[in-house]
């Protein structure tokens, strides 16, 4: 009895603690994303817990699929594709985010030419300010960017404004 009295209490701890951790998890919105081909909105975000970055989150608000993708830590460092098919990987966001001091090294990688199967890449990054919210920072002009523009052409992706030069 004892025995199964300490199965119930742990499984009890174990559930709560479970469902702790899931409330504990928050989305905090880095830009928004549209693009000049069709209507999407999109939203590009963290996803925090006890204020360190856990993973990614890219939701497809306004558009033919609305739908949530999420990215852990270790898919960014193997890539995760936010725009594309099972043939063509049309944007993929790349790069190594440290979860404790608060920022990450980016490449984003988008598809130029879908013909020649020709890709693109620019870097950003990813801090958190001295209030602790997360910026995406343009590192070229060194700005902080919340609406990011997908610039296209008959066969690709000519640049992504806000992060990427022309």
């Amino acid at each position: 009895m004892r025995y199964f009295l300490v199965c119930v209490l742990l499984s009890l701890v174990q559930a709560q603690a479970r469902t702790a951790m899931a409330v504990d998890v928050i989305f905090e919105p880095l830009a928004s994303i549209t693009n000049d081909r069709n209507a999407d909105l999109q939203n590009l975000g963290v996803l925090l817990v006890l204020g360190r970055i856990v993973g990614l989150r890219f939701d497809t608000i306004n558009g033919k699929n609305p739908h949530e993708a999420y990215f852990s830590l270790h898919d960014m460092e193997r890539g995760a594709v936010l725009d594309g098919d099972g043939k063509h990987k049309a944007i993929v966001l790349r790069g190594s985010i440290d979860p404790t001091v608060g920022n990450a090294d980016l490449v984003i990688t988008y598809l130029s030419n879908g013909l020649s199967g020709r890709h693109k890449d620019c870097r950003a990054d990813i801090v958190r300010d001295e209030r602790g919210q997360w910026h995406i920072v343009n590192i070229y002009d060194h700005r902080w960017v919340d609406h990011l523009i997908v610039q296209t052409w008959k066969l690709g992706i000519s640049t992504i404004e806000g992060i990427c030069p022309r």
